[in-house]
């Protein structure tokens, strides 16, 4: 077998992995964490889907949602609650929004890591969503 057919099977290859790699950087359903409402360290009392979009996997998100709505991380108290948020390792975490918690990696260009809670104890939870679902970023504060 000649170079051509070979650098031609590579290419096709670095194709498909190209397009599965993209295929895995948008919006997947994952599993449930436990979380009780306001957040508290030990209360675990409603059941919340994660859903992730960009770059990450369901453990990642789901790992770093549950450590923050369990109090985790460290605070970051600004003038208000909007410019308040929670950071732990690379992830921000603006304070939780009406039965939703999101979290974002925004170093990871050109993709956005986020990962998104939606407390299921009053509605079902959707069984998808789609990256434009998740809220927009999360504003530079500090």
């Amino acid at each position: 077998m000649g170079k051509t057919p070979i650098l031609a099977l590579l290419a096709v290859l670095s194709l498909v992995f190209i397009g599965t790699a993209n295929a895995s950087r948008g919006g997947h359903v994952c599993g449930f964490i436990h979380a009780s409402v306001p957040y508290s360290q030990h209360g675990s009392t409603h059941r919340w889907r994660v859903y992730i979009g960009g770059d990450t996997t369901c453990h990642e998100g789901e790992k770093v949602l549950s450590a923050v709505m369990h109090l985790g991380g460290v605070v970051h108290q600004g003038s208000s609650e909007a410019s308040s948020f929670i950071t732990l390792k690379s992830w921000r975490c603006p304070f939780g929004n009406m039965g939703t918690q999101l979290c974002e990696i925004r170093e990871r260009a050109p993709f956005l890591a986020q990962a998104l809670a939606v407390n299921c104890a009053e509605n079902p939870c959707p069984s998808s969503r789609t990256p434009s679902d998740f809220p927009g970023p999360i504003a530079a504060t500090g």
